[in-house]
């Protein structure tokens, strides 16, 4: 369809050049955008995708129980974004040894990456920081705030069913 915004390019003085105005979905929402296909496929590649549930821990693996796991990703170039949610629910077990994480796309071999993790327990509705560390390209632990140690089921003696932890992680990807 003709530009209805009158978008376009203007030699300096002259009239603009009506371009094409492409309709593009982006997750349930739609940008109109006077560039074209270009635009369109490069947003689409940005579409989140569901970041796959993957839970360890070095000695025996948690269970989720009935607790719930949401989490998405998106891929911008050379580097993942990711976010996530953990409910730990009333059936929840929380393993043995320290806990691993994976991430939805394979990390570049030694990335810092960069993230901020929090928990929230129950029934105290107490706030705890977590750092992400790389374990490897596919795996993070967590550790407390100022800890030297990973999280695992005893440290900290905080897991509880109905608690949660949320994720936000952005890092440098293999290509």
């Amino acid at each position: 369809m003709t530009d209805p915004l009158n978008i376009g390019s203007s030699d300096e003085g002259g009239e603009a050049t009506p371009r094409t105005v492409v309709d593009i979905p982006v997750a349930g929402t739609t940008i109109f955008a006077a560039w074209g296909e270009a635009v369109a496929n490069y947003l689409n590649l940005m579409e989140r995708k569901p970041w796959p549930y993957a839970w360890t821990a070095d000695t025996t693996n948690p269970v989720l129980g009935n607790g719930v796991w949401q989490g998405w990703y998106v891929v911008v170039g050379d580097w993942c974004l990711c976010g996530g949610k953990l409910y730990f629910g009333s059936t929840t077990t929380f393993g043995s040894g320290n806990m691993k994480f994976g991430v939805p796309v394979t990390a570049e071999s030694g990335s810092p990456g960069i993230g901020s993790v929090s928990m929230v327990t129950r029934p105290s509705n107490a706030l705890r920081v977590l750092h992400p560390r790389w374990s490897t390209a596919d795996t993070f632990t967590l550790y407390l705030e100022g800890g030297t140690a990973p999280i695992n089921a005893a440290t900290p003696s905080i897991f509880a069913s109905l608690g949660d932890i949320s994720f936000s992680l952005a890092y440098p990807i293999n290509r």
